[in-house]
């Protein structure tokens, strides 16, 4: 399991903004409050997103967007020197799911993707560059949510299992005659697992470190269960912080649960 404590984007610019949805917008914690590109007469739409971004980083994700493809580029902001990726003149991804790091099938709003990036560890300020393509003939806004650049904290996989269930947060009544009113709205993600940590060093860093200091800020996610499936999941544990039992000597199973904030 993977997760990205703290956002240090500091500031961000971008090509083809709409001023009515700036990219200030990928910064903070609300996916649906977008950053969006304005429409331009071409088959393939295109922003290029410039961020900021203190050290001591070394993971990205990017959450609620529509681009079919992005392409990255990370720099010192110092020296302008390129530390990512090392070889190519640019890192890819096909947003379908095909050729990315982490599988994104498990995203239960279809068109609308999540990605996370892991990079080489960075102690100084970094300026990322993502280039966000959208080739569609169904989509002709092309927009981001959020974007999280950080400290990927690293720990062990939840045990077998996963729970993966559904909040429906529509508005729904049965009136005098009992007919149904309802007013559609969105269904989230809500995922709880359990995992096994040494107590004196996994365990107190996890309760002491991430979830007391964070308590119900959203975190980005990513969670690995079994046959290396993973969720990416922008959430907060506010709705049930975890437990720990320590029925072992020296290890504790602590329970998580994490919700998946819109």
């Amino acid at each position: 399991m993977k997760l990205i404590m703290d956002n240090l984007i500091q500031s961000a610019t971008a090509t083809n903004e709409d001023a009515a949805y700036p990219v200030k917008n990928i910064y903070d914690e609300h996916p649906k409050k977008v950053f969006k590109a304005v429409a331009v007469p071409s088959n393939t739409l295109k922003s290029v997103v410039t961020i900021v971004s203190n050290g001591d980083c070394n993971a990205l994700c990017i959450v609620n967007t529509n681009a079919t493809s992005i392409r990255f580029v990370i720099k010192k902001t110092s020296t302008g020197v390129k530390v990512w990726p090392l070889v190519d003149a640019y890192a890819e991804y096909d947003m379908s799911g095909i050729d990315t790091i982490v599988p994104l099938m498990h995203d239960i709003k279809v068109r609308y993707k999540d990605l996370w990036i892991n990079y080489t560890h960075q102690p100084d300020p970094v300026t990322i560059e993502i280039s966000f393509y959208l080739t569609s003939t169904i989509e002709t806004i092309l927009y981001c949510g959020v974007v999280v650049n950080g400290l990927c904290q690293v720990m062990r996989e939840p045990q077998y299992g996963i729970s993966e269930s559904l909040i429906d947060t529509s508005i729904v009544k049965w009136t005098s005659n009992q007919s149904l009113y309802y007013r559609k709205r969105d269904v989230v993600r809500k995922y709880s697992g359990s995992i096994m940590l040494d107590r004196e060093t996994e365990l107190f860093f996890f309760l002491r470190y991430i979830a007391m200091r964070k308590g119900p800020a959203p975190m980005a996610w990513a969670l690995v269960g079994e046959n290396n499936q993973t969720w990416i999941v922008y959430g907060t544990m506010a709705g049930a912080m975890p437990t720990a039992n320590h029925d072992n000597y020296q290890f504790s199973t602590m329970s998580f649960t994490v919700q998946e904030v819109i």
